[in-house]
């Protein structure tokens, strides 16, 4: 892992600091998801049922 640095608005770091104490969860943690989620997101291919 590497480590980086992201400025965030105070409202988006107390939301994200409220998030991750609701879920037991680091704040790192749920950047990485969130990165995971939606940059990572693998592209659906072929046909997709609803």
């Amino acid at each position: 892992m590497e480590k980086i640095q992201v400025y965030l608005r105070k409202e988006e770091l107390a939301a994200l600091r409220e998030a991750a104490a609701r879920s037991g969860r680091s704040v790192a943690e749920l950047v990485r998801e969130a990165v995971r989620k939606t940059v990572l997101k693998p592209q659906a291919t072929g046909p997709v049922a609803i």
